[in-house]
């Protein structure tokens, strides 16, 4: 399913923004992974969290 959505005010009115490609690209600068939205191994490992990254990959 493609979300897009048309501005409607301000110096973009009429732009086209496709907030698919949006998120795609928030999950990956926030290091997550874009099929679950969990954060991925290595970003929870950074975090300190390797205890939730092994929870999380049993699931």
């Amino acid at each position: 399913m493609t979300f897009v959505v048309s501005v409607l005010s301000g110096a973009s009115k009429g732009q086209v923004v496709n907030l698919d490609l949006m998120l795609d690209e928030y999950y990956e600068a926030r290091g997550w992974d874009k099929d679950s939205g969990f954060p991925m191994r290595e970003k929870l490992e950074r975090l300190g969290l390797k205890a939730v990254a092994d929870e999380l990959n049993s699931l």
